[in-house]
């Protein structure tokens, strides 16, 4: 899930939010301001009303950030690298460079969200208590409490046995260390995930015939993200086992073709893209290498300035280009693939470049490895 607005950081993570929280936002104000509010607590003011939801709605992704940064900050300290936290209609995803390396890691991670989210059911329970015992407004009572109802739903819906969601991975971190084997604990608590999956969309269609439109339709959406994304989370698992111990010199493409950094870009197409087909070249200045050139970088530059700009002018600076080394496993270099805008590493030697990888020799080793290794991937 892409962010869409940056929110700055906490505790080291970047946080940020789709656009699509903002129409999850605005339903839940609407549908407060306009029907639970007034149905439960006649004889206020519309604005009023919709003063009341929107304090709701913002609480209530204020808590489900809370939730993400719980299962963040735990990961962090167990060696779990996080780069960020996205909010999106669905909830939060936290973006991280590498898993768990053992089922106690796992477990404690995927426990704390929800276990965060029951803790503010309880936190938002106590203070609707205090503001009734006061005497304050029932309006103003209704604020902690049902943002006490939300993280309740929130937290017990997220313990649900149904992977990718965090009760699912409280069941594969429970299979792993009962079998001592993550990708076997992965299938099984994708399985149950798929079936959950299955067992909304089929909720979702009976809740819609029945006459309630939205519900059923949203219950339905919820059921196609879970069966996808268990889906996808298990082919990702089933990449990670099969290029683990595979290192960077295996992936790469050996001694790539390099061109002058002086050179023009009329002269890189005439002499380099046309005849060798490429889509990358290393800039050099004698035996240094000092960025990247890609196609779309050519691609950017209008024909008329081709002649007059060098091949220099246009490379990514190397403090934008991912290195690696021959030894490096491959599985570290990925995240630092995907998060590069050239979408490509360098492969060097000390100073020396020996080769570039892209996320397409990721794939071709992947398949290579599916050939080589078909009980792995079984």
């Amino acid at each position: 899930m892409e962010t869409s607005v940056r929110l700055g950081k906490v505790a080291g993570i970047a946080l940020g939010f789709n656009w699509s929280v903002l129409l999850v936002a605005a339903l839940i104000t609407w549908s407060l301001s306009t029907e639970a509010l007034p149905e439960s607590m006649p004889d206020h003011g519309a604005v009023q009303y919709w003063a009341a939801g929107t304090v709701i709605a913002v609480l209530f992704f204020c808590s489900l950030l809370a939730h993400e940064l719980a299962h963040s900050i735990v990961a962090r300290h167990a060696g779990v690298q996080v780069n960020e936290i996205t909010l999106w209609m669905l909830g939060g995803v936290s973006k991280l460079e590498n898993e768990a390396e053992d089922a106690r890691t796992e477990f404690r991670i995927a426990v704390v969200g929800p276990l965060t989210s029951i803790g503010l059911a309880v936190g938002f329970g106590i203070l609707a208590t205090a503001f009734a015992t006061a005497g304050l407004p029932e309006l103003v009572v209704a604020v902690p409490g049902l943002l006490s109802g939300l993280n309740l739903i929130l937290g017990v819906f997220n313990l649900a046995p149904a992977y990718p969601l965090d009760g699912g991975r409280v069941l594969r971190a429970f299979l792993w260390r009962q079998r001592g084997d993550r990708l076997a604990a992965t299938r099984a608590a994708a399985h149950t995930g798929r079936f959950f999956g299955w067992m909304m969309i089929g909720l979702g269609l009976v809740i819609l015939m029945s006459g309630a439109a939205f519900s059923g339709i949203w219950l339905g959406f919820i059921g196609v993200f879970i069966l996808l994304a268990s889906t996808m989370e298990l082919s990702q698992t089933e990449g990670r086992e099969l290029l683990s111990g595979v290192a960077v010199s295996r992936a790469m493409t050996p001694n790539p073709i390099t061109a002058p950094a002086d050179l023009s870009v009329a002269a890189l197409i005439d002499r380099y893209i046309l005849r060798a087909r490429a889509s990358a070249y290393p800039a050099m200045v004698g035996e240094r290498v000092v960025g990247l050139v890609t196609l779309d970088g050519v691609r950017a530059l209008p024909p008329s300035q081709r002649s007059t700009m060098s091949v220099a002018d246009i490379a990514v600076p190397m403090s934008d280009v991912p290195v690696a080394t021959p030894t490096e496993p491959l599985l570290s270099l990925i995240p630092r693939l995907t998060a590069s805008p050239v979408r490509r590493a360098l492969v060097m030697e000390g100073d020396r470049l020996v080769g570039i990888i892209s996320m397409t020799d990721v794939t071709r080793a992947l398949e290579l490895r599916e050939v080589a290794l078909p009980t792995v991937a079984a």
